[in-house]
């Protein structure tokens, strides 16, 4: 009998995501006659483990027919087919299309709980909220996500004059779906920003802001958060801001900082406010608990889960929220190896400040570790999404593009520059570049592999010796043996929830793959509950989180933040630094003098041009691409041109950057002009230069004598960053080393 039905069909094999597109017959098998077209059914197929499987949701009737593609299909191979009495799944009489990516688009954005949903209980400081975003087509781009507070009368629109900037991120937008969510704590900075308003009282008013180089676009959603901190059961009770009258603004302005102190349970006395900051005899006060504050085996709460991940090098550790056995004696190890002081296994203040002190000491070069296939956003694309969290993969065969690097891999990195610069010392090495980070798919097909190890579960990194950049299988095994005795790792993959190493030739077993000079470590064994995406990371700042002392403050841990019980080595200061007039760097913001001192080396430029570098610059210095600008395509945002506004926003937005980096760098005091020296150099060369910028891109001279107290010294060896002379850098860099020795900020050239 003669083939009757759909024979095959016409339309677009490469719709754009987000359109309508429109498929129709296009002939029928001979013999067939059709008199109601309403009987044509067509269905839409994805391909999984070689079959077409239907997807649900997309059957449609008659001889003309439109489907619209979300995102989550870019890319995949989907089959459509018309038929009359069943499918035969196959092309044709189907066929087969890829989506390709449209106009960029930002659908909505919204403001959610912590949990993603809708929000019904008024937030409060202390708690998360989360910013929601969905796109269209904008797959790998990033955007700036930022929170205002509505200062002005009018409850809609977006004035960046008038109404109260509170937080600010850029994101790269890496899920299939286009969706896009931050969890963002609600701090008690931002509420002290948020009461600068006579407007406002006892609720403060959120919307969500979203930046792209397209457009600006801000959410009509307004939402109210509660002028109240969340403290824990142990702490004073909430503390609600009364409404104010516009007479009492003034006063409320002078005296907000105490207040939210207050609110935290600190003693804001005058008497207590002198103690903290006289020092007697060399050493802070300290405060003890005498044990009743501090965090100790069996609890749990969001700080443990912090603590576990951020200790897992001195012992090995999942990130529970749950404060086990194998804390404790990562706590013991941390204390004895890093702290120099008696184990004790509980946590207060000082341990907390110590781990605060360890990971800025230590930090990771991000850009190393993403993709080099060109195609993904750096950290793949959320390809085999299905495959995640689907406990009947094994680990090994999963496919799925986690979306960063795991936590636990950057903080055993952080681990490992420690030990190797302390305790294992006298091995002679240091950690060099990271060889091998992400590999997602893209990448996997170019080089031919199948492994799925690298993305985001694993990382390779060569070791050298201090004096040199080889790195040999000797020195890689060192520091494999290293991971082994000091954070309980094991060669191979025997053992769940612990790293793993690959062996190397000394222990190679048959023909099984080794690492010979690299270092391969992974999480790979880690249980699925610690392999959710939260835990995923794309930047040394996500990595790192939230100051921990921060966070316990912020959860009304205020005894345990002010006990200093357990003493710490690490972080004492001396009679002679409170003495000399210098400030601790955290306490230090840059001057205005410090800022048109910058501005007036950087110069506006309203139009995109190559700076002394090559680098195509635009503003006040703002850096658009390491390349000159007639071989790149310039952003919209900059093709015609800048405003001086636009420009101040943009290099403010990148100042904070320059001096967090002075703030995590340098350990010792500073005068306030010391510190507008180092962030102006740091503006000009970049904000890991002290780390990187010396010899063998190693420490620079600069951040060693000055964190030695050789303070002129240090200044003095600014003289050397002028790349072999340049004219330019040679005059930028005698102005601020005279404004770091004598207090002098002349930018004239």
């Amino acid at each position: 009998m003669a083939k009757r039905g759909i024979a095959s069909i016409k339309g677009n094999t490469a719709p754009e995501v987000g359109k309508d597109t429109f498929y129709e017959v296009d002939q029928t098998y001979p013999g067939t006659a059709i008199a109601d077209y309403n009987q044509v059914s067509w269905k839409v197929y994805q391909q999984k483990n070689g079959q077409w499987v239907e997807l649900q949701g997309t059957l449609k009737k008659g001889k003309k027919v439109s489907f619209s593609f979300p995102q989550k299909w870019y890319g995949k191979s989907l089959l459509i087919e018309a038929f009359l009495n069943s499918p035969e799944k196959k092309a044709p009489p189907g066929l087969v299309i890829k989506p390709v990516m449209g106009p960029k688009k930002i659908k909505t954005l919204e403001i959610r709980d912590a949990n993603d949903q809708p929000i019904a209980d008024k937030p409060k400081y202390g708690q998360h909220i989360t910013a929601k975003v969905i796109t269209e087509n904008m797959l790998g781009d990033t955007v700036e996500l930022s929170i205002w507070e509505r200062d002005t009368l009018s409850s809609t629109g977006h004035d960046p004059v008038n109404n109260q900037l509170l937080w600010k991120g850029n994101e790269k937008i890496t899920a299939n779906d286009g969706i896009l969510k931050k969890k963002i704590l609600l701090t008690t900075g931002m509420m002290q920003l948020a009461n600068k308003s006579y407007f406002d009282g006892g609720e403060h008013e959120y919307y969500l802001v979203v930046k792209s180089n397209q457009n600006t676009t801000h959410s009509n959603q307004t939402v109210a958060v509660k002028n109240e901190i969340v403290l824990s059961p142990n702490a004073p009770q909430t503390r609600t801001a009364p409404q104010k009258s516009f007479q009492e603004s003034a006063l409320e302005a002078l005296t907000q900082p105490f207040k939210v102190l207050t609110a935290l349970g600190w003693d804001t006395t005058v008497e207590r406010m002198k103690k903290l900051v006289t020092v007697q005899e060399g050493q802070t006060e300290k405060k003890e608990c005498g044990g009743t504050a501090c965090i100790k085996k069996g609890e749990k709460s969001e700080i443990i889960r912090e603590i576990n991940i951020r200790l897992n090098g001195f012992g090995g550790n999942v990130p529970t929220d749950e404060f086990t056995d194998q804390t404790e004696k990562m706590v013991k190890k941390f204390q004895k190896d890093y702290m120099k002081i008696p184990e004790t296994g509980k946590i207060c203040g000082n341990t907390l400040k110590a781990i605060d002190d360890f990971g800025l000491k230590f930090p990771v070069n991000f850009e190393k570790m993403q993709c080099p296939c060109g195609v993904c956003s750096g950290f793949g694309q959320g390809k085999f999404s299905e495959e995640y969290n689907d406990a009947e993969i094994r680990e090994l065969r999963r496919k799925y593009e986690y979306p960063g690097i795991h936590r636990s891999l950057v903080w055993a990195l952080k681990a490992t520059m420690f030990y190797l610069s302390d305790t294992k010392k006298d091995l002679g090495l240091k950690v060099g570049p990271i060889s091998s980070g992400y590999r997602c798919h893209e990448n996997n097909k170019q080089k031919g592999r199948t492994s799925t190890n690298h993305m985001g579960k694993a990382l390779d990194i060569h070791i050298y010796k201090t004096d040199d950049t080889l790195s040999s299988e000797t020195n890689c095994d060192n520091v494999r043996d290293l991971m082994v005795s000091e954070m309980n790792a094991q060669n191979r993959w025997a053992s769940s929830d612990r790293i793993a190493l690959e062996p190397s030739t000394r222990i190679r077993i048959g023909t099984e793959f080794i690492a010979t000079t690299w270092v391969h470590y992974d999480v790979r064994e880690f249980s699925l509950a610690y392999k959710e995406d939260k835990y995923f990371v794309k930047s040394n700042a996500d990595a790192s989180g939230e100051k921990i002392v921060d966070l316990a403050r912020t959860a009304g841990l205020v005894d345990l933040c002010n006990c200093m019980g357990e003493g710490n080595n690490t972080t004492s200061e001396t009679t002679a630094q409170a003495q000399s007039g210098r400030v601790d760097p955290d306490t230090l913001s840059i001057s205005q003098k410090g800022i048109d001192f910058i501005k007036d080396w950087e110069k506006f430029s309203e139009q995109a041009y190559d700076d002394s570098e090559g680098y195509c610059t635009i503003g006040y210095g703002h850096l658009i691409d390491r390349k000159r600008c007639a071989t790149i395509t310039l952003p919209e945002e900059f093709k015609n041109g800048i405003t001086v506004e636009r420009a101040t926003e943009l290099f403010n937005g990148r100042l904070a950057d320059f001096e967090a980096a002075v703030k995590r760098d340098i350990t010792v005091d500073l005068y306030q002009y010391e510190y507008d020296a180092l962030v102006s150099l740091l503006f000009n060369t970049g904000a890991n230069f002290l780390n990187v910028g010396g010899a063998r891109n190693g420490e620079t001279q600069i951040k060693k004598k000055i964190n030695n107290g050789e303070y002129e010294a240090g200044a003095d060896e600014m003289s050397d960053v002028t790349n072999g002379g340049v004219e330019g850098l040679v005059k930028r860099r005698n102005a601020e080393i005279n404004m770091f020795k004598n207090n002098v900020y002349d930018s004239t050239h």
